[in-house]
């Protein structure tokens, strides 16, 4: 239900609000885009780097720290063990291309402000960059 009522508030902002969102949103995502959040999200955490982990799964958890609200975001930023455990919310990151389409009945052509995708935040890993292996 509170995610009807924030998608029908947002929804109802401007396509640059929107957009604005979006980027807040990948920001938030990338700073806690980090081995120290990573361990510390359940049953699938990270262990190593030759230890299965799931990408995605560290994305989507990230997506519901971020969801859980302001304080809880802010707690899992000042201590990572704080992280959610075994829980995630994909469906937030169609959240602003959803409400971009009902208000004005296209795509969102948008590129958020930061990279969210796990080990794009160098700084978060210590042996994994990201970036040089998109572009080599």
């Amino acid at each position: 239900m509170v995610c009807k009522i924030r998608f029908a508030r947002l929804s109802k902002l401007s396509e640059q609000q929107i957009k604005a969102f979006e980027d807040i949103l990948s920001e938030k995502l990338f700073l806690l885009d980090g081995e120290m959040y990573a361990k510390h999200i359940g049953d699938h955490g990270y262990r190593d780097a030759d230890a299965a982990f799931s990408v995605d799964g560290f994305l989507y958890a990230r997506c519901m720290a971020v969801a859980r609200g302001k304080s809880t975001y802010e707690k899992i930023l000042e201590k990572p063990s704080e992280m959610v455990k075994n829980e995630d919310f994909e469906p937030l990151l169609d959240l602003a291309g959803l409400a971009y389409f009902q208000k004005t009945g296209k795509e969102l052509d948008h590129i958020p402000a930061f990279i969210y995708e796990t080990f794009a935040n160098s700084k978060g890993w210590k042996n994994e960059n990201y970036l040089a292996k998109i572009l080599t």
